[in-house]
């Protein structure tokens, strides 16, 4: 039948000699998964902590800021969370001064130890 159609049969029974999958040695693909998120960086932690009270105005705001924009450290923008949760809490409520600092967490993930990032 294979002669009918144009093409002679092959050989199935002999070993390639040299097969891809066997030539490769077993790795394991790589899923989003399995990735490790990156870092961020100081500047990237610090406009996302400004972000979280961007709607408010103020003195006290503007003193928040300027604190938040002059940190040298992230170990700093994580002690600041408590003061910016009050912040926004009374221009707010505290539901939603949880919600913003929560929200930050990430941000936080490879500066601050993983004990240490407890919610509000």
């Amino acid at each position: 039948m294979s002669k009918m159609l144009g093409f002679e049969p092959s050989d199935h029974s002999r070993s390639p000699s040299t097969s891809f999958s066997l030539s490769m040695p077993f790795r394991r693909s790589k899923n989003a998964s399995d990735a490790t998120p990156a870092k961020m960086s100081l500047a990237q932690v610090k406009l996302q902590v400004e972000l979280s009270f961007q709607d408010l105005e103020g003195e006290e705001v503007d003193r928040m800021r300027y604190k938040v924009r002059s940190v040298r450290d992230v170990k700093e923008l994580w002690m600041l969370r408590s003061d910016i949760h009050q912040l926004i809490s009374r221009r707010h409520s505290q539901y939603v001064a949880a919600e913003r600092i929560n929200g930050l967490l990430p941000c936080f993930e490879g500066w601050i130890p993983a004990k240490s990032m407890a919610k509000i």
